[in-house]
């Protein structure tokens, strides 16, 4: 998910992305393991599931991250050990999936 990038709902229509921290209503973030935060926004929730996330969350609190996107290990080199890894991100917008 990145600045610019157009979402759908099913009763608002379609927008677009100006910012992960705009509109943000709450994150939920896996403190004990860090392997998953929820961005909930009033018009979607989106599920982010890896590893070492945290610096991650607290750069969308600090309003500091303009994107999240998932590592494809056939794309990208492997990331140093212990570095923030997004694995899946699901975006959930309440539009019922064929």
């Amino acid at each position: 998910m990145n600045i610019g990038m157009k979402v759908r709902h099913p009763e608002l229509g379609t927008g677009t992305v100006k910012g992960l921290s705009e509109h943000l209503a709450d994150i939920r973030f896996d403190h004990d393991h860090e392997t998953y935060f929820t961005l909930i926004y009033n018009f979607m929730v989106v599920q982010v599931s890896g590893q070492h996330l945290a610096p991650i969350v607290h750069a969308i609190n600090a309003e500091v991250c303009a994107s999240i996107h998932e590592y494809h290990a056939k794309l990208y080199d492997p990331p140093a050990k212990g570095t923030p890894v997004i694995e899946k991100i699901k975006i959930i917008t309440g539009e019922r999936e064929e």
